[in-house]
């Protein structure tokens, strides 16, 4: 299944926590209406994947918003492939 030999990151302590204040630091982000808190939720998964990102990463996603808010959070730069 893995063809393109993507090393997997095991989900740790210190991955976890850096998820959640990733999550935590772009939802805070938000205007203060719900319904730009909605727009700009990040998702648990996505945090994890911001978590883990490095510079130069190629990630694939449905919503690249979400993925630049996290690259742009974490000052790397990463090239999202749209779904």
């Amino acid at each position: 299944m893995n063809a393109l030999s993507v090393e997997d990151v095991v989900l740790n302590g210190v991955i976890a926590n850096r998820a959640a204040a990733l999550r935590s630091a772009v939802d805070s982000g938000a205007r203060t209406s719900p319904a730009d808190r909605r727009k700009r939720m990040l998702s648990t998964a996505d945090a994890h994947l911001g978590a883990i990102l490095q510079g130069g990463d190629i990630v694939a996603a449905s919503d690249p918003g979400d993925v630049e808010a996290m690259a742009s959070h974490r000052n790397i730069s990463v090239t999202t492939v749209i779904l």
